[in-house]
């Protein structure tokens, strides 16, 4: 696999990093009008006044979430170059040239 091939899986892994960001509980939050307290309690099936659709949905964003974070953290710089034996000097190289990498990216 050439450089570039594993660079683009790491970059695939940081959109799942930031998609899960977007469902951060903060996030979830301001987004069901919700605090962020209450979020906690319906993603640890808690009892609290939130309609049962409601937590439903908060679950299935959780879930989905984890489910990301899980699936991007197999694609660390680290993790990559070990696999695919490349030092990390050519993984960034890859990067800088797809312009993914340094101060303007």
């Amino acid at each position: 696999m050439s450089p570039y091939q594993i660079a683009q899986q790491w970059l695939d892994a940081e959109k799942m990093r930031e998609e899960a960001r977007q469902l951060s509980n903060k996030r979830l939050s301001a987004k069901f009008e919700r605090n962020v307290r209450t979020i906690t309690k319906v993603a640890s099936k808690t009892p609290c006044q939130v309609p049962d659709d409601e937590q439903i949905l908060i679950r299935q964003c959780v879930a989905e979430r984890d489910r990301l974070k899980s699936e991007a953290s197999k694609y660390t710089i680290v993790g990559l170059c070990r696999r695919y034996n490349i030092g990390r000097e050519s993984f960034v190289a890859a990067l800088i040239e797809m312009g993914a990498w340094g101060p303007e990216s």
